[in-house]
């Protein structure tokens, strides 16, 4: 009674717009029972729209990737295997990309890509080229590879190859993907 009276009152003070009233106290939340929408002669609650928002809903796969429990991180350990579905091992191979400035080889946890690494290691170094672990079975291939790494100078990332492979439309690792060269 007491909104309808008021809302009554401001039916002249609202210019072109809407008029959100609060009559009720600051312990009130959410406009229960005390906030109205005025706009010409039409008078209405908000907790109708208020009530949508009290809603428990399940969260977004986004909200959900963003809510770690409290004190825990993401550990390496607790994404291992780690096994791309759109990459599998096979020969060695170079690739050529237009707009790379940072050469990249993409290596799993496999002899071929260990093998790999190790003969090129130092011609990966020298490129500057940054390393791609993307495929690992299990941390104790993860120091392997980044033992042999170190001895090269190599910086490595432990990364799920199936984003590289759609950005570089790759289907096996091991891989050096770099620049095009131009001019020569």
């Amino acid at each position: 009674m007491r909104c309808h009276r008021v809302a009554s009152a401001m039916k002249d003070v609202a210019v072109n717009g809407v008029v959100l009233l609060m009559l009720c106290s600051g312990s009130q939340v959410y406009g229960e029972s005390g906030e109205v929408i005025y706009q010409g002669q039409n008078t209405v609650s908000t907790q109708r729209y208020y009530s949508a928002l009290k809603q428990k809903r399940p969260p977004t796969k986004i909200e959900s990737a963003r809510k770690l429990p409290i004190g825990q991180a993401v550990t390496l350990e607790g994404r291992l295997p780690i096994e791309p579905k759109r990459l599998v091992a096979a020969e060695p191979s170079v690739i050529e990309v237009n707009r790379l400035l940072t050469p990249v080889f993409v290596i799993g946890s496999d002899a071929q890509s260990i093998n790999w690494l190790q003969q090129n290691g130092e011609l990966f170094r020298d490129l500057g080229a940054v390393g791609i672990v993307a495929e690992l079975r299990d941390m104790a291939a993860w120091r392997d590879i980044q033992s042999l790494g170190q001895q090269h100078g190599l910086r490595l990332h432990v990364l799920n190859g199936d984003a590289i492979a759609e950005a570089f439309n790759i289907e096996h690792y091991p891989v050096l993907i770099q620049g095009v060269k131009h001019g020569e």
